[in-house]
C-alpha cells in the first residue's frame, strides 16, 4: 500500500491549520475515471479573502501565490461563518442545518458530530483510499469513539479543540473551562510538545503570534494605519489598539506573517509530493474555514462582516482548486458561480468514483459536484445550483441573497474599508484589492464615523441581542451580484421575491436534522484532564 507521506514533510506544522489527504490504492473504478487522484484538501482557520497574496499583495507568499494563480480560483465560495460547522459539513456533505453539528466540541460538552453520520474519510475508504489528517479536529472529542480515528481516518496528528496558543499549546478556553477545578490544576494543554518555536504554522486564528523570520518582509512603520513600535506591537499577542481601532498595522503586520508561514507550509507540501512523483495525479484543495474576524485585523477584502455574522463577510472564503492533475485551460481562471462546502465534498467523492454512504437515518447529502468543470463538460459560466441555503436564515437564489433573521453574533458586523473608508464595487468581480484590511464600527458612532457606518445597511449591534438586525430593517434583501458589499436593501422595492423566498426558508427549514446530544459534564471532563497531565482526552465511556 502507497502511503502519502504528510506527516514527514509537515512535521508538527500544521496544527494550525487543518489538512487531510488521501493516497489512492488501486481498486476497480469506472471507465470514465479508471485512476483516481490523489486529494489533499488544506482549510485554513479564519483566513478572509483579503487575506491572501492575489487580494493583499504587501503579503509576502511566493508559492501560495504562483499555486492560486495556476489554479481554478473558487470566486464564490461559501462556508459556515464560523469553524466547526464549516468542518462537519465539508465532511458530511450536508449543510449543517442538516448534519446536526452547528458547533460545540468542546472540553465538557456533548457537541459532536453524531456518530451515525457518514464522513468523507469513510466513503473514500470504500473507494481504496488511504486516509490521513492532521490539525485542527473540533468535531467532538466526548469519547473515544468521536475521535479523527474512529471516523474514517487512518492516522490523525493535531488538536481537538478550537485553537490554541501556537507556542506552548494551552488551549484558549483553558483558562476559563476548568480554571475553578483544581487549586493546583495543570496548563490546558492539547498536545505533548514544547519549546519557543511554534509546532503549529498557523491557521490565521488567534492568538496572533508569529516567528520573527517571517515578520521580516513586513517593516514596522510602512505601509500601515499607524505608527508602531516592536515595543508597543510585539509578536505573541494582539498588541494594543495603537490608537486607530482594532485594524492596527501591528495586528496586520501579524496576521501578514502568519499567511507566509503558511505558505512555507505549502512549498514543503507541494515540493515533497512533486519529489515523490505524486503532483501530477494529485488534485489540490485549498480554502478557508469562514470569514476573517475583522477586529484581528483579519481581511474581507470588499464584503461587509466577519466571522460569525451573516453577511458575506462571514461566510464567502478564499479557495481554489490546482494541483498536478488540473486541466492547463482552467489554470489562471476564476469559477464565479455559487458554490458551498458541500459542492467541494460531492466534487472529491465524484474524482475518487464513490458515491457519498446516505442511510436511511440520516439526511442525503446536499453537495452538487463540480466534476463537469473540471473536464471541460461544463463552462465556467454554467451554475451547478440556484439556490443555496446559506445558514437557517439566510437563503441565495440566483443573484439574491435574503437574511430574514439576526445578523450573526459575538462580533460588530458593521464593517467597512481599511480605516474605514467606504469600499467602491469593483467592475470586475475577481479583483479583490481595493482594501487590504478593515476597520470597526460599532454603529454607535458619531460624527464622520456616524456617516461611514450607516453605509452598513442593516446593521446594528448592542450588547444585549448581540448583533441582531434592527425589526425595522428586517429581512435584508440584497443583489450580491450587483452589490456584493451589501450597501444597498432592496427588501422594500422586492416585496414579491422576499415573500417567495421566506416561504422558501421555511420549507427548508422543515428538514432540519437536530439529532438529540449528550448533556454537558464539565466536572467530568475537567477531572479526565487533569489526571491525563493537563491534556485534552476523552471524558465519557463508548
Amino acid at each position: 500500500m502507497n502511503t502519502l507521506v504528510l506527516l514527514g514533510v509537515l512535521s508538527v506544522q500544521v496544527l494550525g491549520s487543518w489538512c487531510f489527504a488521501m493516497e489512492h490504492v488501486t481498486v476497480q473504478t469506472s471507465k470514465s475515471n479508471p485512476q483516481p487522484p490523489h486529494v489533499v484538501l488544506m482549510i485554513i482557520d479564519e483566513l478572509g479573502t483579503g487575506d491572501v497574496p492575489w487580494a493583499d499583495h504587501l503579503i509576502h507568499a511566493p508559492t501560495l501565490l504562483k499555486l492560486g494563480e495556476n489554479s481554478l480560483r473558487l470566486g464564490t465560495q461559501y462556508a459556515w461563518q464560523w469553524c466547526a460547522p464549516t468542518r462537519g459539513a465539508l465532511l458530511s456533505g450536508r449543510f449543517p442545518m442538516h448534519s446536526g453539528y452547528n458547533g460545540g466540541g468542546m472540553p465538557g460538552d456533548g457537541q459532536g458530530m453524531d456518530l451515525n453520520m457518514p464522513l468523507l474519510p469513510g466513503d473514500l475508504k470504500r473507494a481504496g483510499y488511504a486516509t490521513h489528517m492532521l490539525g485542527k479536529w473540533h468535531l467532538g472529542f466526548r469519547t473515544a469513539d468521536n475521535l479523527p480515528v474512529h471516523r474514517g481516518f487512518d492516522s490523525y496528528f493535531g488538536l481537538l479543540g478550537g485553537g490554541a496558543d501556537h507556542y506552548n499549546k494551552v488551549e484558549e478556553a483553558g483558562s476559563t473551562t476548568c480554571a475553578n477545578f483544581s487549586s493546583n490544576q495543570l496548563p490546558f494543554r492539547v498536545d505533548f510538545f514544547d519549546g519557543d518555536k511554534p509546532a503549529a504554522p498557523h491557521k490565521v486564528h488567534s492568538p496572533l503570534q508569529c516567528p520573527e523570520e517571517f515578520l521580516r518582509p513586513y517593516p514596522l512603520d510602512s505601509g500601515g494605519v499607524c505608527q508602531s513600535t516592536p515595543e508597543t506591537c510585539g509578536n505573541r499577542g494582539y498588541g494594543p489598539a495603537c490608537g486607530c481601532g482594532y485594524m492596527c498595522y501591528c495586528n496586520r503586520r501579524i496576521i501578514r506573517g502568519m499567511v507566509s508561514v503558511v505558505d512555507s507550509m505549502v512549498s514543503n507540501l507541494t515540493s515533497a509530493l512533486q519529489r515523490k512523483g505524486m503532483w501530477d495525479s494529485t488534485v489540490f484543495v485549498f480554502l478557508g474555514d469562514n470569514g476573517a474576524p475583522n477586529n484581528n485585523a483579519g481581511s474581507n477584502s470588499i464584503f461587509k462582516g466577519m466571522k460569525f455574522g451573516h453577511y458575506e463577510g462571514g461566510h464567502r472564503v478564499a479557495a481554489f482548486i490546482g494541483g498536478g492533475l488540473l486541466s492547463n485551460k482552467l489554470r489562471g481562471q476564476w469559477y464565479n458561480q455559487t458554490l458551498h462546502l458541500v459542492d467541494l465534498h460531492a466534487t472529491i467523492c465524484d474524482l475518487a468514483g464513490v458515491v457519498p454512504a446516505s442511510p436511511s437515518t440520516m439526511t442525503k447529502v446536499d453537495g452538487v459536484s463540480v466534476v463537469g468543470v473540471l473536464n471541460g463538460s461544463m463552462s465556467l459560466g454554467a451554475p451547478v445550483r440556484t439556490e443555496l441555503w446559506i445558514a437557517d436564515t439566510v437563503l441565495r437564489m440566483g443573484e439574491y441573497k435574503l437574511i430574514t433573521g439576526p445578523q450573526g453574533a459575538g462580533a460588530p458586523q458593521c464593517m467597512l474599508g481599511l480605516g474605514g473608508l467606504p469600499v467602491p464595487t469593483p467592475t470586475d468581480p475577481n479583483n479583490l484589492t481595493t482594501v487590504s484590511g478593515s476597520s470597526h464600527c460599532t454603529g454607535h458612532e458619531t460624527g464622520v464615523d456616524a456617516d461611514l457606518c450607516q453605509k452598513c445597511v442593516c446593521a446594528s449591534w448592542n450588547t444585549t441581542d448581540q448583533g441582531a438586525a434592527d425589526p425595522k430593517c428586517r429581512p435584508c434583501l440584497f443583489n450580491v451580484e450587483a452589490d456584493p458589499g451589501e450597501q444597498v436593501n432592496l427588501a422594500s422595492s422586492m416585496p414579491e421575491l422576499v415573500a417567495s423566498m421566506t416561504t422558501r426558508i421555511s420549507e427548508l427549514s422543515k428538514t432540519e436534522f437536530n439529532p438529540a446530544m449528550p448533556k454537558s459534564d464539565l466536572y467530568t471532563a475537567c477531572k479526565a484532564m487533569v489526571e491525563a497531565g493537563g491534556f485534552f482526552v476523552p471524558w465519557a465511556s463508548n
